[in-house]
């Protein structure tokens, strides 16, 4: 990899042709844009009036959220059930619902009632401060305002996740650095979050959101303006994510995010409807 590091809009990531697809491909910002591939219409799927199981990695049941804009509006109920492994890609045009929808998934907030059990756990019995900390490590979240320390490196809000696991910080730090060789970011290992490009950044969070595996993955970027090579490295992520047993949700327009036999569900009108597309 031949990394530039002289100067901030020097910072980029070249591929190499024998690179892994998990390897990171962040070349320098160009308006030229190659069209994406035609991506295979997924199967449709169940998730809606569904009987949990419990092989299920997700399961929201009668859950109700509350939208912030216009305040205290309520989202009709959501049944959702996501098996391990399993990736629904999620359209949506109302952006407070889905970020509304996503906050509750991520455990950032608290549903208004109903019940959402993820790999076991009562996300919707959170208490409030752990509810702030999830918020603050952003583990299996990855959002379009990322939460990174932008006055720190690189590697060190890559620690970050890993030592609020109870990791040391020499073990935090051997893993940082495997994880920075594998993807090909040693380079920016030690810039400073806000010496970065938008791209950079992207890439930078998507690693951080899966420093420490999560049962589900919640993804809403906005990634139609990044190259192929940015995107592709962002949906090589979400792909080892979902082969380890992560169920994943996208709200993505973007038909590189989408999965081929994937979920497709729309949001509209406060409601999670599926789509089969013919």
């Amino acid at each position: 990899l031949a990394i530039g590091v002289h100067a901030r809009s020097d910072i980029g990531v070249q591929a190499r042709s024998e690179q892994s697809p998990v390897a990171a491909v962040v070349p320098e910002a160009s308006t030229a844009r190659s069209d994406p591939p035609d991506a295979p219409a997924p199967a449709p799927t169940r998730f809606d009036e569904v009987t949990a199981s419990v092989l299920a990695s997700v399961v929201a049941t009668g859950l109700v959220v509350s939208v912030a804009d216009p305040p205290g509006r309520l989202l009709p109920e959501i049944n959702l059930v996501l098996s391990p492994g399993e990736v629904m890609n999620l359209l949506a045009s109302d952006d407070p619902e889905t970020t509304a929808v996503l906050r509750v998934l991520a455990g950032f907030d608290a549903p208004k009632a109903g019940s959402l059990v993820v790999d076991g756990e009562r996300r919707d019995a959170l208490d409030p401060l752990e509810r702030r900390r999830r918020e603050a490590l952003s583990t299996g979240a990855l959002f379009d305002a990322p939460v990174l320390v932008t006055e720190q490196s690189v590697a060190t809000n890559l620690e970050l996740p890993l030592l609020a696991s109870g990791l040391s910080p020499d073990a935090a730090r051997a893993l940082v650095a495997g994880r920075l060789a594998e993807t090909g970011l040693e380079a920016l290992s030690r810039h400073r979050i806000d010496a970065l490009r938008d791209d950079q950044i992207l890439v930078v969070a998507a690693v951080r959101s899966l420093m420490v595996s999560a049962p589900l993955v919640v993804v809403a970027v906005a990634t139609i303006g990044f190259s192929d090579d940015t995107v592709g490295f962002v949906r090589s992520l979400l792909d080892n994510a979902r082969l380890n047993g992560s169920a994943v949700v996208v709200v993505s327009d973007d038909p590189r995010l989408r999965f081929p036999d994937s979920t497709l569900a729309e949001l509209a009108q406060g409601r999670l409807l599926p789509l089969v597309v013919s």
